[in-house]
Order: C-alpha cells, then structure tokens, then sequence
C-alpha cells in the first residue's frame, strides 16, 4: 500500500511524518519564556526502510491549545 505522503527517492518505501509536540516560548527583554501552550507539530517525513530524512514546511502542525 503507498503512502499518501510519497515514496522513498532510495528505496521506494513509503514516507511517514514525525510527530512531537512543541512548546511556545516568548522573547521578553532578551530572555525566552514558556507560555504554556503547545501543539502538535511535524518535524519531518522518514523513510519506513532507510530512515532517509525528507525535510516539509509546518503545514501538518496542529493549533496551540
């Protein structure tokens, strides 16, 4: 079954997304703050087979709650 995010360039496996969840921090006067919220994001695809790297932009990243 094919992957609905595409094929391996290498070996034709199928791509899966790396999920992790992100913290939003703020710059106050210099120093970096959590505000508390997080999200959903997406760092990049993997290859199920040669774990090659495929680097996308954050449109698959969810809504900070």
């Amino acid at each position: 079954m094919q992957s609905r995010f595409g094929t391996c360039s290498i070996c034709g496996s199928n791509l899966v997304l790396v999920w992790f969840i992100e913290e939003e921090t703020k710059i106050i006067n210099g120093v970096m703050y959590k505000t508390g919220k997080k999200r959903k994001a997406c760092s990049h695809l993997e290859c199920t087979t040669c774990f090659k790297n495929v680097c996308i932009d954050d449109s698959f990243d969810g809504n900070w709650y």
